[in-house]
């Protein structure tokens, strides 16, 4: 099931995290991988490693997914590709009540219009039977106090999901998403270790796995995205069973 033998793989958002274990995960199983970041050293260091575990280079790319024509033109120079892989952007955390509309049109920006246009421009290169994946989270699912900008995007990214794959079906493409929980990445090392041993322990306490997630896991979700050819239009929860807890 795990086999991407001959099938390409481009990751924008593939330098750390969720993207760089997808990217990863994609080379063990024989794919041809390419890989799409913000920041260039980052992504640079990420691409030598997945080339010093392939044998052989992995290409990569300076984007900055809000500038839609270089990601249309980034995606033009990849093609024809079989998989695009779009792992979430950050969104700025507020209340409503403190709510600052430049910035929250920002993360609609990055996180839901971003992606959206990508998988659009994205069409016309990608192989037949190939697929999309967006990446939403679980804000829509269980509120989480001041994210409330982040929950209504994940739930454009959901409902997008599923309206896609039957828009894209007569042209053999499927499109499905990956709604995270909390997963241990490294922007989640950037908050005190106080508060990510609180949030930690507080959210494996109440999910049934009894643990966090990591990048693995969204990786592995993603790898059956891919290679279940009967999946679309599905929105696959990687939280640890949190819709489950009390």
């Amino acid at each position: 099931m795990d086999d991407l033998s001959g099938r390409k793989v481009v990751v924008i958002g593939g330098s750390a995290g969720i993207g760089y274990a997808s990217a990863e995960m994609a080379l063990d199983a024989g794919a041809e991988v390419a890989i799409a970041a913000r920041g260039e050293e980052r992504l640079k260091a990420a691409a030598e490693r997945l080339s010093a575990k392939a044998g052989r280079d992995v290409p990569w790319q300076v984007i900055d997914m809000r500038e839609r024509a270089n990601v249309a033109a980034y995606l033009a120079a990849a093609a024809p590709f079989d998989h695009l892989l779009l792992p979430g952007a950050n969104v700025y955390r507020t209340t409503f009540a403190d709510l600052d509309e430049e910035l929250a049109r920002a993360s609609f920006d990055a996180k839901m219009w971003a992606p959206f246009f990508a998988a659009y421009d994205a069409r016309p290169h990608l192989r037949k039977g190939g697929s999309i994946i967006f990446y939403s989270g679980l804000a829509n699912r269980r509120p989480v106090p001041g994210y409330v900008v982040g929950a209504i995007i994940d739930g454009g990214l959901d409902a997008a999901t599923r309206s896609l794959a039957y828009e894209l079906a007569p042209e053999e493409l499927r499109v499905n998403c990956i709604s995270p929980g909390i997963i241990e990445t490294a922007y989640v090392e950037r908050i005190s270790p106080e508060v990510k041993d609180e949030l930690f322990g507080a959210y494996a306490k109440k999910v049934p796995v009894g643990r966090v997630g990591q990048a693995e896991d969204c990786a592995k979700a993603a790898m059956y995205l891919m290679t279940t050819g009967f999946v679309t239009g599905a929105v696959l929860r990687v939280d640890g069973g949190i819709e489950s807890a009390p």
